[in-house]
């Protein structure tokens, strides 16, 4: 056979077998790219990893809330927002998201949806970046977030996105139904052990830091671009929606670990600039759990030195539904001394006595 041949019996032996099979693709959705779950005939799972499904979830499913967030989120029971909100909520967590990756997710739910309640928590961790910057350690499905169809390709013909569809169709043969609840969903709970062996890891002591860092015009530039621009920005555009905001409650070894590392004082001028920026929208409604010192005290509600278990992300809810730890323009400066004081005076070797 001539080289010319092989080539064209090549092509066809690669092209006709994916020709055939990509229409189960567009057809069963598993991302939900394309429209919702039809649970009239498969059965699908939330399996396709948090950032080749949420935005498909955000376009195309039916809701009026949305939880989002990084892993601080991931806990949460839709089903008990909805009971407390009167709601229809999804949740669409992104491990380790960045300001803006959480917020262009954020700005796709207002695009044909009325959102009436948006709940996010407000990373410490990522403040301090920059205004337009992606996860370098996650993945990045571009094609599944663009307008532009072409690259569509890389969803219809790849091997994942297949063999999850005809698995889907398996099951759905098999007579199952439905779809996973967002209960569920993105849910670490169950697969950590935790209490202090987790979480101090065989540290013994915190050590004084040997010097105290300063924080520079340049990060409070920086901060202020990236808190207008993926936390203040979509409040003012939709002024009908409330957003409940929330700084998460590391536990005191994560304290521990900023008072050690000269990193406290930077920490603490970060976020009472943040607050100050937040507390403009009127629709926002922040608050802050690092005055729970019952909860941050006891290392039996955290995994590791920031992640707490599902309990906390229901006392959260509950004292959000309440009002309870909400920061206002009224006690903004009695919160930032309280939690100053504790944090800057507290013995944090004494978590070892």
């Amino acid at each position: 056979m001539s080289p010319k041949k092989w080539i064209e019996v090549y092509l066809l032996l690669v092209f006709i077998p994916l020709i055939c099979i990509s229409p189960v693709v567009p057809v069963v959705d598993p991302y939900f790219h394309y429209h919702k779950p039809l649970t009239e005939k498969f059965f699908y799972g939330l399996d396709g990893g948090q950032r080749y499904i949420n935005n498909g979830i955000t376009r195309n499913f039916d809701y009026d809330a949305l939880i989002t967030g990084t892993s601080m989120t991931e806990n949460f029971k839709s089903s008990e927002f909805d009971e407390l909100f009167g709601c229809k909520s999804i949740k669409v967590p992104f491990s380790g998201g960045s300001f803006f990756e959480i917020n262009r997710n954020q700005e796709a739910a207002f695009k044909n949806h009325d959102v009436r309640y948006m709940l996010r928590s407000i990373d410490y961790t990522y403040l301090n970046s920059r205004k337009d910057e992606m996860p370098t350690t996650a993945a990045n499905p571009t094609f599944l977030y663009n307008e532009f169809t072409f690259d569509d390709l890389n969803y219809l013909w790849s091997k994942d996105a297949i063999w999850l569809a005809l698995d889907i169709v398996k099951n759905g043969a098999k007579g199952k139904r439905g779809i996973r609840s967002f209960d569920e969903y993105s849910n670490w709970n169950k697969n950590y052990t935790f209490g202090s062996k987790s979480v101090l890891e065989g540290r013994t002591e915190f050590k004084s830091p040997r010097n105290v860092k300063v924080p520079k015009e340049a990060a409070f530039q920086r901060i202020k671009e990236n808190v207008m621009q993926n936390v203040v920005q979509l409040a003012l555009d939709h002024p009908d929606c409330e957003f409940y905001y929330f700084f998460p409650p590391y536990s005191i070894v994560a304290w521990g670990e900023s008072y050690e590392g000269g990193e406290l004082e930077k920490k603490l001028q970060y976020e009472a600039f943040a607050i100050d920026l937040i507390l403009q929208c009127d629709n926002i409604q922040l608050f802050s759990f690092n005055t729970k010192y019952e909860w941050i005290l006891n290392l039996d509600n955290y995994k590791d030195s920031a992640h707490y278990g599902e309990w906390i992300n229901s006392r959260m809810l509950h004292l959000m539904k309440a009002g309870e730890c909400r920061i206002t323009k009224e006690n903004v400066d009695q919160y930032l001394r309280e939690e100053r004081e504790f944090y800057t005076n507290f013995d944090y070797n004494s978590i070892f006595k």
